[in-house]
């Protein structure tokens, strides 16, 4: 997913009902996590860590 694309995304703080956000890890692409620490959701997990995917 592009960083731009991320702001397309719709997702509500319910989808993460059951997850504990200090406990898990959201592994997103490289060049991404600063879209993702920024994101009224996904900047709730404690843990985000880039990965490079091929």
């Amino acid at each position: 997913m592009k960083c731009e694309d991320l702001d397309k995304v719709d997702i509500g703080v319910s989808s993460f009902d059951s997850v504990s956000f200090d406990d898990c890890i959201l592994h997103v692409p490289s060049g991404t996590r600063w879209a993702y620490r920024h994101h009224p959701v996904f900047s709730k997990f404690k843990n985000i860590v880039t990965e490079k995917y091929e």
